[in-house]
């Protein structure tokens, strides 16, 4: 059979066919026909010349009837064959070829009507739906596309489906409020998008938001639109800006707690300024500041979370902790270590971030001091407390044949410090196992402690090797058998290192120590600001190390340190006399610690006990003797704003013990169970059970109802832990409802932070409204 297809828009384009295009190619192709009816084979034939495909039909009744067949193929039907849809006949052949649909790449789907798909291929899915409901304007205008939409108005094919829908959708809505709302969004796209911008924030603010946005507040706020993926560019709304900040100024200050609370929670949370007001507030009056609020604003400024994150986590610093009480000499170890750890311990912490002098708090740091001095004994054949006892804690896991350990001993690294670390970790995938309380040798100072950690012994003077690498190489090796111990200098030579399972390698860190002994005006940053830098440092060289290797599944990490160290923020109160200890023969003078010979020992008067300790090496295990000073006095000038070492102090004395390990963050949805589903329309408790199926704690997590038809607010919970459940009220008043699925469904947000990350999730969970009326009880009258 010979087919002739007439092509005059040229559309077929393959080699299975013979192309007749003009005078001479029907020439040639005529000799073709002829050949292949004379050998009775099939042969298709297109023609794009019209003339030719008149002269074939007019051949072909010189045949018999069924020999040829004569098809035209335009470019609609062309397309319907190729789409498998019907086009409607007001579009014409050029306006579908001018826009080359047949090679657009991809197809419609199986229910897609002609409009649906173009509108979905080259606007966006929400234009594919044959009605527009505001809900959906937050994400159609996410997709917008100034470029593509301006470029689609060239089309008069596109202008007309484009037009045809948007006159569908105002159809549906009878006020001309909304209709010319729908106009704008289509034809006036970006305008509107900077109006939702200024609603987005302004909308905190409703009698700004009556001023500055007069002519649609009432019906954007009317519409109760979910715009989370309207973004704010803060250049597009200066005036806006500088109109809530005049706002803010214009109210009362909050002078409680439960006031601040309602100031956080009426900010639109969307502007660093608004940040900014908030956290001035807390510095004229940081008896404001508390937990819960740090939480809440942590949830209201969460689209602002990593550009506010560590300001916020600031403002923890201005939260005054209770002063501790003095430590008793009978205490038990671990009543003094959860006083040093939960009471003294935050409370110097609070004192040094925010520069606050208070010379009682040595006193009561020298009840520690006394206490640990009167109980070295016990605490001494305690096999838990002191960093000479770590190695041996930790055995077991120092063992795992298949497993990597890599110890960082940090050198001076505090227990007020473990924030910065954790989340350091936190920010490369690695979580916090353990954490544990250790007590320094004495004195509180490199060569004593970091040795004695080293070695496992808990009396300097039986340390035979000279050295860290022949203390961990030499001294382990009867324990830990074929468990080899390397010990590495620096971050560098670990770099360089080739991992193996069942090794421990132990890194030496060196640069706290380094800058902590450095005021800050030489340092050039903030003591606490350089240390985060320098653990930054560390924990990002020290994981991308671990991840190169490929070994972050069976590596441990653990962070030990051999001291801390204490610092003054004023002169302090010397009851030493400096100029007696400088007759005394020192060969390396600290302010905190002196070495002293038997002889020279031996003459110390005895009033010396009262400002200072007097380690006897033979009751404490060292080569020398040593005085260490008491409170805050020194033995040397004290050079204000250094941290220093050597003394008794817990903040001296008590250092971390950290164990880390890699978590896959594969998060799993927060569960949101309802306690009740049936509700009336009235006050009611609706009671939340609240599940958290991760191996990793939530934290500042905010449950709220986000049913228009529903009153109420919000509850916070600060702490979730992994694979546990708790269970929350929220106080609601249920409204009768415009929207038939608020009848039947409650709309629930969660907002929360995992890993430092902050995540929001929706849930919609079914509810049985029940009208007063149908209700037989006498209950119907409850208030």
């Amino acid at each position: 059979m010979i087919e002739v297809i007439e092509d005059s828009a040229n559309i077929i384009n393959s080699d299975d066919f013979v192309f007749i295009d003009n005078c001479n190619s029907y020439v040639k192709e005529y000799n073709t026909i002829q050949e292949a009816i004379s050998h009775n084979k099939d042969l298709h034939v297109v023609v794009r010349f019209k003339q030719a495909f008149l002269w074939l039909k007019s051949m072909s009744k010189r045949y018999e009837k069924d020999l040829f067949e004569f098809k035209t193929i335009d470019y609609r039907s062309h397309l319907e064959e190729k789409w498998n849809v019907t086009i409607p006949e007001e579009y014409s052949n050029e306006e579908l070829s001018s826009m080359d649909l047949v090679n657009l790449g991809e197809l419609p789907q199986k229910n897609d009507s002609f409009e649906d798909f173009i509108l979905k291929y080259f606007y966006d899915v929400e234009f594919s739906s044959p009605r527009f409901h505001f809900p959906m304007l937050s994400k159609l205008l996410t997709n917008y596309d100034p470029i593509r939409w301006d470029e689609n108005s060239k089309y008069s094919l596109l202008r007309k489906i484009y037009s045809e829908r948007i006159q569908k959708w105002k159809e549906h809505y009878s006020k001309e409020e909304e209709k010319e709302f729908i106009d704008d969004i289509a034809y006036n796209t970006s305008e509107i998008i900077n109006e939702l911008q200024r609603f987005k924030v302004l909308r905190s603010y409703e009698n700004v938001a009556a001023i500055l946005i007069p002519k649609r507040f009432k019906l954007l706020n009317k519409l109760n639109l979910n715009l989370r993926y309207i973004n704010i560019d803060p250049s597009q709304i200066k005036s806006d800006i500088q109109q809530v900040i005049v706002h803010l100024n214009s109210l009362p200050k909050p002078d409680t707690k439960e006031k601040m609370s309602s100031f956080i929670e009426s900010v639109s949370g969307l502007l660093i300024e608004e940040y900014k007001f908030i956290e001035n507030l807390f510095i004229e009056n940081p008896s404001l500041v508390s937990k819960q609020l740090i939480s809440q604003i942590r949830l209201v400024f969460s689209e602002l979370s990593d550009k506010l994150g560590k300001s916020i986590s600031g403002l923890e610093n201005l939260i005054r902790p209770e002063r501790p009480v003095r430590v008793e000499l009978d205490s038990e170890i671990s009543a003094v270590k959860t006083w040093a750890t939960d009471s003294y311990l935050p409370y110097i912490k609070w004192l040094l971030r925010n520069n606050i002098v208070d010379n009682e708090i040595y006193k009561i740091g020298d009840s520690f001091s006394e206490w640990f001095y009167t109980n070295w004994e016990d605490i001494k054949s305690d096999s838990k407390s002191l960093v000479a006892n770590w190695i041996f804690n930790n055995a077991n896991e120092l063992n795992i044949s298949d497993k990597i350990n890599i110890v960082v001993v940090i050198d001076n690294f505090s227990w007020i410090n473990i924030d910065l670390i954790t989340k350091s970790f936190s920010q490369y995938g690695f979580s916090l196992r353990k954490k544990e309380p250790y007590f320094s040798m004495v004195p509180s100072e490199t060569e004593t402690s970091k040795k004695c950690l080293l070695s496992g012994k808990d009396e300097y003077e039986n340390i035979d090797e000279k050295n860290y690498t022949d203390i961990l190489n030499k001294g382990w090796v009867p324990y830990y058998e074929d468990k080899e111990f390397k010990y590495l200098p620096n971050i560098n030579e670990l770099i360089k290192t080739n991992l193996e399972n069942g090794k421990t390698y132990f890194l030496n860190f060196l640069p706290i120590d380094s800058a902590l002994h450095k005021d800050e005006t030489v340092l050039g940053a903030e003591h606490f600001e350089h240390i985060e830098y320098l653990l930054q440092n560390l924990t990002k060289k020290l994981t991308n190390f671990i991840k190169e290797k490929d070994v972050q599944e069976n590596t441990i990490l653990h962070i030990i340190s051999d001291h801390g160290s204490t610092k003054f923020n004023s002169i302090p109160q010397n009851d030493l006399d400096i100029d007696f200890f400088k007759s005394t023969k020192q060969e390396d003078p600290s302010p905190r610690f002196l070495s002293f010979s038997n002889e020279d020992f031996s003459k110390l008067p005895e009033y010396l006990k009262e400002d200072a300790f007097f380690i006897d090496k033979s009751r404490f295990g060292l080569s020398k003797n040593f005085l260490c000073a008491r409170r805050s006095n020194t033995f040397l000038k004290y050079k204000i704003g250094t941290f220093e070492h050597g003394g008794l102090l817990p903040e001296e004395m008590i250092v971390p013990s950290l164990t880390f390990e890699h978590v896959e963050l594969r998060l799993e949805n927060i569960l949101v169970t309802l306690l009740k589903n049936s509700f009336r329309y009235r006050s009611e408790e609706i009671q939340f059970e609240i599940a958290n199926p991760n191996n990793i704690p939530v934290e500042d997590l905010k449950l709220e109802v986000t049913n228009s038809n529903v009153d109420s607010i919000g509850e916070i919970i600060e702490w979730l832990d992994p694979n546990s459940k708790c269970t929350k009220s929220i106080r609601g008043r249920f409204k009768k409802a415009d929207k038939v699925d608020e009848t039947t469904l409650l709309f629930i947000s969660l907002k929360f932070r995992i890993n430092d990350q902050f995540f929001v999730q929706d849930h919609k969970i079914n509810i049985n409204m029940t009208s007063m009326l149908e209700l037989k009880d006498s209950s119907m009258f409850d208030l």
